[in-house]
């Protein structure tokens, strides 16, 4: 199911019965797939093409812009070393929404998302950066 936007009036004791989050609406400029591999980032740039798009961009991936990005801010940059070494991950597929204020707001971290189709979208070496980290099998320190 992709995001939906609700109002608070509409949510009612019918939501006691499954599983929910409910997040506050976040106006955005873009968004970001930052995809982890022990430390190195392969940092994506997503622009919505279409209103569903712009909700949530899995509505629409044929409507998407991908723009690699050089890096993230030093402090997104600390914060994302931090959670990986604390969740012990040596692969994340981070999402961020960027806000018009350049914000970056931390949606979500998935430790087995996918990726091969940001690599197919930007050239970015991922598959490369995931072959490399198997072959080391301990994360750099």
């Amino acid at each position: 199911m992709f995001t939906t936007p609700v109002i608070a009036e509409l949510i009612d004791d019918s939501v006691a019965f499954t599983a929910h989050l409910f997040q506050e609406w976040i106006d955005k400029a873009y968004e970001v797939r930052l995809t982890v591999v022990d430390d190195g980032m392969f940092v994506t740039r997503l622009d919505a093409g279409t209103a569903a798009g712009a909700v949530d961009w899995r509505a629409d991936y044929d409507e998407l812009t991908y723009t690699p990005l050089p890096g993230v801010p030093d402090a997104v940059r600390a914060g994302v070393i931090a959670l990986m070494r604390r969740l012990r991950l040596r692969f994340g597929a981070l999402d961020f929404a960027v806000t018009p204020d350049d914000d970056w707001v931390f949606l979500e971290v998935n430790p087995n998302g996918q990726w091969a189709w940001i690599e197919d979208a930007t050239g970015q070496p991922i598959a490369g950066a995931i072959a490399d980290a198997l072959h080391r099998k301990v994360p750099p320190t």
